[in-house]
Parts: C-alpha cells; sequence; structure tokens
C-alpha cells in the first residue's frame, strides 16, 4: 500500500485484505467476536447461489413478512424469481427476501441458520455462529472482522454477486406494472468511483457496519469495517478502502438508514 492508513477512525474493528489470496494487509481487533448486522446477508447469498436453479419461482408466505425494517414489498401469494430476491436483499438489504429465501432453501429459518454456520466453518469461520439470514439482533449470533472478510473474499469471487454488489438501484416487480425500487445501502457506490461493492449492515448491536470492495489498476483491495458510527461508517470504510488502493479519499460523514 503505497499510502498511510487514517489516523482518525471511528470504527473499533477493521481488516483490510487482498481478496484473491486471503492476506490480511492490516487489521485492528480483528478476532474480537461482534455482531456483523447485514453483511451476513453474504452468506444467504452464497448458500442460494451454490444451490443454482434461480429462476425458479418463490412463493412468499406471511412468515416472510414478518420483519422490520427495510423490506421489498413482497406480497404474500407472489411469487418471485430466486434472482429477484438475491437483488433485492444484497441491493436494497431487504430482509423479507432473506426470510424467503431462506425457508424456500432450508424448509425453515432455523435449518437455513445450521447451513450458514456449516458453511461458515467450511470456509474457516471458526468464530462464527450463525441464527437467522437477515443479521437482525439474535441472542448467540456472532462473528469477527477476520471471519467477515473470509465470507466477503468468498463472495467476491462468485460473479453473480460481484454484479448484484455492484448496483446502485434494484426493482422488485409484483405484476401488472406494480413495482418497488430498492437504492443500494452502500453509499460509497454513489462517491467512491474505485468501490464496486459490497455490503451495508447496521444495528444497535453492531454499530454501524461496511465490507467494500474496489480496484485500482491491477489492485484489488476488501475492506470490512465494524462497530463505528453510522455518520463516520463511509469516511471510516472509504479512507481504508482509498489508502489501500494508494488513491485519494474524498469520502465524508453521513447517516445510514434505519437499521438493516
Amino acid at each position: 500500500m503505497t499510502e498511510a492508513m487514517p489516523q482518525a477512525l471511528a470504527c473499533g474493528k477493521y481488516v483490510i485484505v487482498e481478496p484473491q489470496t486471503g492476506s490480511v494487509l492490516q487489521a485492528r481487533n480483528a478476532s474480537e467476536p461482534t455482531p456483523i448486522a447485514s453483511i451476513q446477508k453474504l452468506m444467504t447469498a452464497l448458500l442460494v447461489i451454490e444451490a443454482g436453479d434461480l429462476d425458479r419461482p418463490v412463493e412468499i408466505v406471511p412468515d416472510d413478512i414478518a420483519c422490520m425494517p427495510i423490506r421489498a414489498d413482497l406480497r404474500p401469494g407472489g411469487a418471485y424469481a430466486r434472482r429477484d430476491l438475491l437483488g433485492a436483499m444484497l441491493v436494497g438489504s431487504a430482509n423479507d427476501a432473506a426470510l424467503a429465501l431462506a425457508r424456500d432453501h432450508a424448509g425453515s429459518l432455523p435449518a437455513f441458520a445450521e447451513a450458514m454456520t456449516a458453511r461458515a466453518r467450511a470456509l474457516g469461520m471458526a468464530d462464527s455462529t450463525f441464527r437467522n439470514p437477515t443479521g437482525l439482533p439474535h441472542e448467540g449470533q456472532q462473528s469477527t472482522a477476520q471471519d467477515a472478510a473470509l465470507l466477503c473474499a468468498a463472495a467476491d469471487a462468485v460473479p453473480l454477486v460481484r454484479t448484484l454488489v455492484a448496483q446502485r438501484h434494484w426493482q422488485v416487480s409484483h405484476g401488472a406494472g406494480d413495482a418497488t425500487r430498492l437504492d443500494a445501502t452502500n453509499r460509497l457506490l454513489r462517491t467512491m468511483e474505485a468501490c464496486d461493492g459490497m455490503k451495508t449492515g447496521f444495528t444497535r448491536a453492531s454499530g454501524a457496519c461496511l465490507a467494500a470492495t474496489g480496484s485500482q489498476g491491477v489492485t484489488r483491495r476488501l475492506v470490512v469495517v465494524l462497530g463505528s458510527t453510522p455518520d463516520d461508517i463511509w469516511k471510516d470504510a472509504g479512507g481504508l478502502l482509498a489508502a489501500s488502493l494508494g488513491i485519494e479519499s474524498t469520502i465524508h460523514g453521513g447517516a445510514l438508514a434505519a437499521q438493516d
């Protein structure tokens, strides 16, 4: 890295890695257990994509929409392709899409959570336990910045994930011309040219979190920032990503949306 790391960071934990090799370039408190909020939706996406048949329709049931606050306005009785639900979940962090995908995949949310944790172990995420597909608070659910980086690197290697997390908007069609537009929760996509993904997260327990990917020439970097504030998360993650790519950061603060 040709640039010095930012000196003033609000986050409690971060890690910078080279996603192709997994090499850790710099870290702070990266092995400290913590919730990672909606960053864990990347694990939900991995399991669904690995199951395949992404054009298969998922019929929505009332339990799928029993979530707040961010939703894709899915309609019980309606059917949506797995691929469309993946977009809603990764771009707009739609919790109803995550619940529907998990139920469709494993038959129940507890069964899906077990599959998430098993896949985490296979990726080497020794300190991660998942209890739901959304990242919303749940007793016993935790990860670390280092484990989250392993997850993000695995997701970054999947072309469909790379495509989806780079989108600034996603539209969910409900039929008959009715649709819900979701804006990307990752503000860096709009404010940092080098950034091309990946996933936001925020709960009171986790603080503001962001996994961000970007490239400059042949150099690619992945930054995971945990435990920041809604105002500081963008400059924390944007500054770390820019410095790791050897470019100047012009990212300033600005609040995240409600918990996702």
